[in-house]
């Protein structure tokens, strides 16, 4: 990959761009207090958004989730470890956008594409993303040996060079189960390279049937994909991992988008005097963010930081949950984990973009304000457009009727109104009435574990009572 530091004079020379080259090549002295206040943080992410909705209208998210997607990839950004316990998590951040053709969603592209330039990343755009595109593929020689063709997600791809982000906007042959052009293989590789950089688990792997060699590698690519939404999303979302390691963005374009952007396409025709847009700022702070973290492959997390994600984010994950229909509770349920990093990487760049070697409140704070309207929509999506069948709706009452009975049936006995019961009980009592193992039982009952409030006793033993809603 090109190193982003290299090749300042490219850039057209701005304001921060002069102060800054003052200070080379010594790029570890920071820039002044109002230099950080009027380019990085918040400013930087400010100014790359209201540019960025210059060129795209009526999208909301994907600018921030662009400009995300580019400061990952930032090489020194990238690297960047989250350690969580004995594991670690990089900083890149992918995005799929589902949104209809003719909404805009090419001028995104154009943009994104535009600034990953300046700063020497490869935006690389594809329109095939079949295993072969993106694994590789090898050609048998007369010889007897075989010619590797590197695929995209390759970093010999390219003439070694290899590419930073890989862009389609027809994604929709990798989420759409029943299509023609669905290739499991190339979803499960796609899968895999969004995991950590450099383990087991981020290796790619293709067996290609010439002169029994194998292609593996590890991938450092992050994704830029859009589609429409298939009509059958529900079956990639419910039998695989891979839109819960993206920021999936779902944007319906309703009648009045539509009469606003013919408005805007109107005003624009043949008018010459459309306002150039200027990113030079962006992609020197980048430069300079970029160049600032050499050497550095963690970030410190306040304990204050740390409280502010148990305390005043991860309830916002977790008790919109309560609220839902039990299949669709369970579905959603498969994102928290995904999710809880993704806040995770919202506040390291937050924490990166103001030049700072600790993750603080305030990054939290930004990470709760992006991401909590992303997971509302995600959770609203999933309410309205999850089909759940009438037999397993019919099942799930029944057997939630049944656990509630169960536990009124104590109560009463007790001559309590809302008792604490040990779940060792319920799970008997249970165990009876569907007559299977205690296995069996347990596990069905954690299925419904969102009935209740549960809490650990002294002893160690999990004690339950219904929740208020569900008296």
């Amino acid at each position: 990959m090109n190193d982003v530091s290299d090749d300042m004079e490219a850039v057209s020379k701005s304001k921060l761009e002069k102060a800054i080259t003052k200070q080379m090549p010594n790029f570890q002295i920071p820039p002044t207090r109002s230099d950080k206040q009027k380019y990085f943080g918040n400013a930087l992410i400010n100014k790359f958004k209201e540019n960025f909705e210059t060129k795209v209208w009526f999208t909301p998210h994907f600018a921030i989730a662009s400009f995300h997607v580019i400061f990952g990839q930032l090489p020194n950004i990238k690297n960047m470890r989250i350690r969580v316990g004995n594991n670690y998590e990089d900083c890149r951040i992918h995005l799929l956008l589902l949104q209809e053709s003719g909404s805009g969603k090419g001028a995104g592209f154009s943009f994104v594409k535009s600034i990953c330039d300046d700063l020497n990343l490869i935006f690389h755009e594809s329109g095939d993303l079949t295993n072969a595109s993106i694994a590789g593929s090898m050609s048998p020689q007369e010889d007897g040996q075989a010619e590797l063709k590197p695929g995209n997600l390759d970093p010999r791809y390219n003439g070694g060079e290899g590419i930073d982000i890989l862009a389609s906007n027809e994604a929709s042959q990798i989420i759409d189960t029943r299509s023609r052009h669905y290739d499991k293989n190339a979803l499960m590789n796609l899968q895999k390279a969004m995991n950590p950089m450099g383990t087991a688990d981020n290796v790619i792997t293709k067996e290609t049937g010439v002169s029994n060699q194998a292609i593996r590698f590890n991938s450092d690519v992050s994704l830029y994909l859009t589609t429409f939404k298939p009509e059958r999303l529900f079956q990639t979302m419910t039998q695989t991992g891979f839109l819960q390691r993206v920021v999936l963005l779902y944007n319906p374009i309703s009648l009045n988008d539509k009469w606003m952007v013919g408005q805007k396409h109107l005003d624009m025709l043949e008018n010459g005097n459309v306002k150039s847009i200027d990113n030079s700022d962006i992609v020197t702070a980048m430069k300079y963010i970029n160049s600032y973290y050499a050497g550095v492959d963690k970030l410190t997390l306040t304990s204050g930081a740390k409280q502010a994600f148990k305390d005043g984010v991860l309830p916002y994950i977790y008790r919109p949950l309560l609220k839902l229909e039990t299949n669709t509770m369970h579905e959603v349920k498969k994102f928290t984990t995904r999710y809880q990093v993704l806040l995770y990487k919202l506040a390291w760049h937050h924490a990166m973009t103001r030049l700072s070697k600790t993750v603080d409140v305030e990054d939290v704070a930004y990470a709760k304000k992006i991401f909590l309207p992303l997971f509302k929509k995600l959770v609203a999506f999933m309410e309205n457009e999850y089909i759940v069948d009438s037999d397993t709706k019919t099942k799930t009452y029944s057997e939630k009727q049944i656990i509630k009975r169960e536990y009124r049936n104590y109560a009463e006995s007790a001559g309590k109104k809302n008792p604490w019961l040990y779940k060792t009980e319920l799970v008997k009592r249970l165990q009876n009435i569907w007559d299977v193992s205690r296995e069996a039982s347990r596990h069905r009952l954690e299925r419904y574990i969102s009935l209740f409030e549960v809490k650990t006793t002294k002893s160690g033993l999990k004690v339950l009572r219904l929740r208020e809603s569900e008296r």
